[in-house]
């Protein structure tokens, strides 16, 4: 069963190369036999099977232009077909199945109609003062090869029905997703930015319990998100200037709350690059340690976490960099090792868990250059992942996009908030208001267009999935109307589609609500948002 629009690109991927493959041995095989038999007047073949050979091979070698050689290739066949057998005699007759085969799969419409018949029809010119012999090779390949175009013909179109029905399936179900994905997640970071308000007052222990709980929610629909679109991993993107020693400090004071609430010390052991600023992501490399830390946390059963950075110059620009996040625990028994990056694959815990955090950890490290996420022994028996990836490193006087202080960031930055939801905009609007931002706020997507037209706003923040006038909507208009500034869209449906598509409106990021500081910031660091 096709479960994704990856698979069936690769199936027909597969699909091309074993054509190509078979007609590059067809076409060896044709060559060897007019050379054997020595037939006369075959210089004139062999020059036309020598072309077809340098098309085929041409075409497995370069993807991108690869349909395009089929097409050619297909074509050349069905002109150089007919020669072949006024030269050579019956010979290539015998190749006629092959040759309908590919023009079945490669061509469309009215050529594969038109090349079919000329293949079909251009062995009878043998049947002209013919042997016996002769005429019934060619009547039984003639009839061979009608049979076959059917058939091959019917499969194609079942297949090609299977494609449609399964990317219809996909799309009703992205649809789903994304509607269930809003009607959880909008609740559940409601409940979290309330709770963290709440937390300033009041840190007991019942409240500490549903912040956990809020939080592991979301994490799962973050979950949901990665596993069920392989799409989503590409929001991370490695074109923003960074600094992997920041991002790795930034991800452990995020757990810091956690590891005080099971008692546990994190250590973070690091010697900073020459060269502090790469290309990069910082959202990849923030996402993996953090989830490296909170597993040692949750499930390792230990009481200490180390990190430890390591870098290894490997020219002038380029470092190769290890991160190490090693714990005190039971460490991760043999048996589990080979599976334990595969989704829903748990080990020996008693801790909440998805059994999908290894697994989107090893895909988003992938998204790295040479990145890479393993499990290596420990000599304090402990678990010990290591994260390895290589960046380019920039000039110093160009790492503009390092603003390590967020109240700078956000102070007199001018910010239009559109959101329907009264608590999620007023929260947010306390958040972004408390560390200096000048805040306009719009409750749907016609008040925001109309509030954008009447200020110089450096930002804007908006909901998608808004009456009247949603996030698709107002992102299309304000650009429409010449707003140039950058637009990020914050959405509780992280499970659809709904980022891609308001990216395609002209929005420059999206991210899952709730809302928070760090999020915020750690985005106008990367769009490098200059005040008006």
């Amino acid at each position: 069963m096709i479960t994704d629009t990856s698979t069936v690109n690769r199936f027909e991927e597969q699909m091309q190369l074993f054509i190509l493959w078979l007609l590059c041995v067809g076409g060896l095989l044709t060559a060897t036999s007019l050379l054997i038999l020595e037939l006369q007047n075959n210089i004139l073949s062999l020059v036309i099977i020598g072309v077809w050979e340098l098309c085929t091979l041409s075409a497995i070698a370069f993807k991108k232009i690869r349909q395009r050689l089929l097409t050619l290739l297909a074509i050349l066949i069905t002109l150089a077909f007919p020669f072949l057998i006024l030269v050579n005699g019956v010979i290539p007759v015998s190749l006629a199945p092959l040759f309908v085969v590919v023009l079945v799969l490669v061509l469309k419409s009215k050529t594969r109609i038109i090349c079919i018949c000329i293949l079909n029809i251009a062995p009878l010119m043998l049947l002209a003062n013919a042997e016996p012999q002769t005429t019934a090779i060619v009547v039984r390949i003639v009839f061979s090869s009608i049979v076959l175009s059917i058939l091959v013909y019917y499969f194609l179109n079942s297949y090609q029905a299977l494609v449609d029905k399964t990317q219809s399936q996909l799309d009703t179900n992205e649809r789903i997703y994304g509607v269930i994905g809003h009607e959880l997640r909008t609740p559940a970071a409601t409940i979290k930015m309330l709770i963290d308000i709440e937390l300033e007052q009041n840190c007991s222990k019942n409240i500490l319990e549903v912040q956990r709980l809020s939080s592991h929610l979301l994490c799962v629909l973050d979950d949901m998100k990665t596993s069920s679109n392989s799409t989503s991993l590409g929001m991370y993107k490695n074109n923003e200037t960074i600094s992997v020693h920041d991002t790795v400090e930034r991800a452990i004071e995020g757990v810091k709350p956690l590891a005080e609430k099971y008692n546990f010390i994190i250590n973070f052991s690091a010697k900073r690059a020459v060269t502090e600023h790469h290309i990069g992501s910082t959202k990849a490399i923030f996402q993996i340690i953090q989830n490296l830390i909170k597993n040692a946390i949750l499930h390792s059963g230990g009481s200490t976490v180390t990190v430890i950075k390591s870098t290894e110059s490997l020219s002038h620009d380029k470092t190769h960099y290890r991160i190490n996040v090693i714990d005190d625990g039971k460490g991760i028994d043999a048996k589990f090792r080979d599976k334990m990056f595969n989704a829903f694959e748990r080990g020996e815990t008693l801790s909440e868990g998805t059994g999908l955090g290894l697994n989107i950890c090893k895909q988003i490290a992938n998204t790295l250059v040479e990145g890479d996420l393993n499990y290596i022994s420990s000599k304090n028996g402990g678990a010990n992942f290591e994260l390895t990836f290589v960046l380019h490193s920039v000039d110093e006087d160009d790492a503009t996009s390092l603003l390590t202080d967020d109240f700078e960031l956000l102070q007199n930055l001018k910010i239009l908030l559109v959101e329907d939801t009264p608590i999620l905009r007023m929260v947010a609007s306390k958040i972004l208001s408390q560390n200096g931002a000048i805040v306009t706020e719009a409750e749907d997507g016609i008040i925001g267009l109309n509030q954008a037209g009447t200020g110089d706003f450096d930002l804007v923040i908006t909901d998608i999935m808004m009456p009247n006038c949603d996030g698709y909507e107002l992102t299309t208009k304000l650009r429409e109307q010449g707003f140039a500034n950058p637009i990020i869209g914050v959405t509780a449906a992280t499970v659809g589609s709904e980022a891609e598509r308001l990216i395609s409106c002209g929005a420059n990021a999206v991210l899952p609500k709730p809302l928070t500081l760090l999020n915020i910031t750690e985005e106008l660091k990367k769009l490098k948002v200059i005040k008006v």
